[in-house]
């Protein structure tokens, strides 16, 4: 993750920053509050906005089976 993330709290994300990348422990989840998420796995690869959550899928593995990507 290049930019860190302020937990409990809002952080602003520049586009093209790796939030969270697959396999890396998950330490914590995140919501889109605003702009767009490229989510990135083994087949797949989807564009998702504000509402939804990253990583919340991979809780229960405790480690991201997803890479996310912010696109803007």
């Amino acid at each position: 993750m290049a930019e860190s993330l302020v937990f409990n709290g809002n952080s602003s994300i520049t586009k093209g920053t790796v939030i969270f990348e697959k396999g890396q422990p998950l330490q914590s989840t995140a919501l889109i509050l605003k702009g767009r998420v490229i989510v990135q796995g083994e087949g797949v690869r989807m564009t998702i906005g504000s509402g939804n959550f990253l990583g919340m899928c991979d809780v229960w593995k405790k480690e991201h089976s997803f890479t996310y990507v912010a696109l803007d």
